[in-house]
């Protein structure tokens, strides 16, 4: 029975790929019909992820990883059926699928946990980003030679690197975090420390981003002084989102209360709506979608409502949303940086492990973990990709160092969600079979 139902997803992969050699054949696109060539790529790519997922979740492989791989294979660097404009033209419903994520993570941090836990948050965090700028700085020594045709000589452009790969190194992916955690019905006292610490630090890395940029660029650059002003833009985006977010969790909550029906809609067109309107003022959806999660969850008796009307709704949202980002994937900068990020991969998982290691030294709560919890930090998307872009726009070498961390994100998004997977059913606290 086994081999048949294999068997069967083998031909229905095998089917879907010929209708896409297809449509590549004679591409809707030259016909002038842009907008339905998308919408059969956003139908094509449901279906390749769901059967993909399926196919690897027999070799117990997590159903993210089939959606990322399915990307993957039909983006720019596969088949090219989500070409680069196709995926911008799908970049609304990717905004939508992110803010539904990000009201899921919002939601499961109760203000109960934050609390009883703070001290063991706290520690994993500062141990973790404290290594991951000492493993960054040394790493930047021999970056500097690689780089040395666009960087000037001394220490100071060292530092500037060494501060850059700190934040690329620290930055983690709640999407994916929460993603696998859903996926796999999680609960317990290591999914919330994972949970924790990832959230929170995706928010303070905005912050450190303000400060951090500007000083590596004071560094890096012959009679710069430092400036404070791309901190106060940030400054701006980051308060205006949380501000902006408990404006939709009230919204949410209110719906919830007193309406009540057709919540899973309610939700995706909120996401829909909500992200359009972050865009517009050049707020983070992401955390502004993760607050009003947070507000739902601790501010009103409705969490466990928003929790399950998101449920409803996870499996299109989790397939658009990974597929997407598979199909991001940069392999050419792979090809061209692998052996330098492999390298940084292995040090920012050293780094995760001592920064555990110093955590349990003083926190009694993570000391059980210490020996496997950095497993559950490796994947990498979203405000990395981000700040390389922001590296890239501000720095002579700027486009060569963008290329080492979309090679770094590609590793460790490819690879991140298999390790979590299995760290989480290692420990037993995963709650049945994934829901794909």
């Amino acid at each position: 029975m086994t081999r048949i139902r294999l068997t069967n997803k083998l031909i229905s992969i095998a089917i879907l790929l010929m209708l896409a050699a297809i449509v590549l054949i004679t591409p809707l696109s030259n016909r002038g019909f842009a907008g339905e060539e998308a919408t059969f790529c956003l139908g094509f790519i449901l279906l390749f992820g769901y059967y993909l997922a399926k196919l690897l979740n027999g070799i117990r492989l997590p159903a993210i990883s089939g959606y990322i791989l399915a990307g993957v294979i039909a983006g720019p660097f596969g088949i090219n059926l989500l070409s680069k404009d196709v995926v911008r033209a799908l970049q609304l419903f990717d905004d939508a699928a992110l803010a539904i994520i990000a009201l899921i993570a919002g939601g499961e941090m109760k203000l109960s946990i934050l609390r009883a836990r703070a001290g063991s948050f706290f520690s994993v965090i500062v141990g973790q980003v404290a290594f991951a700028f000492i493993g960054a700085g040394i790493i930047s020594i021999a970056l500097v030679r690689q780089f040395s045709s666009t960087m000037a000589s001394g220490v100071a452009p060292i530092l500037a690197v060494a501060l850059l790969l700190g934040l690329v190194t620290a930055a983690r992916s709640p999407s994916t975090t929460i993603g696998i955690v859903t996926e796999t019905r999680s609960r317990g006292p290591l999914t919330e420390l994972i949970i924790g610490v990832t959230v929170i630090l995706d928010v303070l890395l905005l912050v450190l981003i303000a400060f951090i940029v500007p000083m590596a660029k004071t560094l890096a650059t012959t009679g710069q002084t430092f400036s404070l002003f791309f901190a106060k833009d940030l400054f701006v985006e980051v308060f205006g989102s949380i501000g902006i977010g408990v404006f939709f969790g009230a919204m949410v909550g209110s719906y919830i209360r007193w309406v009540g029906g057709y919540l899973p809609l309610f939700l995706v067109g909120i996401g829909f709506v909500g992200s359009l309107v972050c865009r517009y003022y050049n707020l983070e959806p992401l955390l502004a979608f993760m607050i009003a999660g947070f507000v739902v969850e601790n501010y009103s008796k409705m969490g466990d409502d928003l929790i399950r009307g998101l449920e409803k709704s996870a499996f299109p949202v989790y397939v658009i949303f990974f597929a997407i980002s598979g199909a991001s994937i940069d392999l050419s900068s792979l090809r061209a940086m692998w052996s330098f990020a492999i390298v940084l991969v292995v040090v920012r998982a050293a780094s995760f492990y001592a920064g555990g290691w110093l955590a349990g030294r003083v926190s009694r709560d993570v000391r059980p973990h210490i020996s496997s919890m950095w497993l559950g930090y490796l994947s990498q998307a979203g405000v990395t990709i981000g700040l390389a872009s922001i590296i890239e726009r501000n720095f002579s070498w700027g486009s060569e160092l963008k290329t080492l961390i979309l090679a770094v994100v590609a590793i460790n998004q490819l690879i991140g969600p298999v390790f979590l997977r299995w760290l989480l059913e290692k420990k037993g606290e995963t709650g049945g079979m994934d829901r794909i």
